[in-house]
């Protein structure tokens, strides 16, 4: 039982690591469907699945709330939110104007270790877009938003983008092997190449390209 932040428990795990363990379990189980839209959650039986007591799940479901992934409604439960097409529409806005200069910036600020590591990671998401594996492909790119943010090193960025991919990821799940998510694996992979070369203005056209196909599939699905 955790008593206190810090307090060493479960496995030898502080309160820290067990909430970002539930969180990071949670999300990428609500990310991949595995957690339907409109399921109800328990923290007593997510707990139990993990493993882990209801103090750090908890605190795991209040991140999930402010990444946009569950709603917490007092006296009647824990929902997973549902797949809004507008709300993609909204998300694209931020990715437009805050992803694209993130992901400039990290191209051009990254140091030549990070670069191999960037050229690595865009040799690894083309293999995964070429078998059309988007669960391979989300596992690299988790590795590769995360180098993003330690090149470009801007937090208030990266803390607002965090939601943003998750939602964005769920949403081309749902549309999993269809020929559009094919076509967002090959786009995205452009934009890797394009970071892994240094070249800002690169990555503006190749983000440019993939968010342009985002909304028209959007709006396709909107009518």
């Amino acid at each position: 039982m955790v008593k206190a932040r810090g307090v060493i428990s479960q496995g030898g795990e502080d309160f820290e690591s067990l909430a970002k363990r539930a969180y990071v379990t949670l999300r990428d189980r609500i990310v991949s469907l595995d957690l339907q839209p409109g399921a109800l959650l328990s923290e007593t039986t997510l707990g139990d699945s993990m493993g882990i007591s209801r103090t750090p799940i908890r605190e795991a479901l209040k991140r999930l709330e402010l990444d946009y992934l569950i709603a917490i409604m007092p006296r009647r439960g824990i929902i997973v939110t549902a797949i809004d097409l507008r709300d993609q529409l909204l998300l694209l806005d931020i990715r437009r104007g805050i992803e694209s200069a993130l992901f400039a910036r990290a191209a051009e600020r990254s140091s030549p270790q990070q670069r191999k590591r960037f050229q690595q990671l865009a040799v690894a998401l083309a293999e995964t877009a070429a078998r059309n594996d988007l669960a391979a492909h989300y596992v690299i790119d988790r590795e590769f938003d995360s180098l993003i943010d330690t090149a470009a090193s801007n937090r208030f960025m990266t803390d607002m983008l965090r939601p943003v991919h998750s939602l964005t990821w769920r949403f081309w799940n749902l549309n999993r092997g269809t020929d559009a998510a094919k076509r967002v694996l090959d786009l995205h992979v452009v934009v890797a190449q394009s970071v892994a070369s240094g070249d800002p203005a690169q990555v503006l056209d190749a983000t440019r390209a993939m968010f342009d196909f985002n909304e028209v599939c959007i709006r396709r699905m909107l009518g």
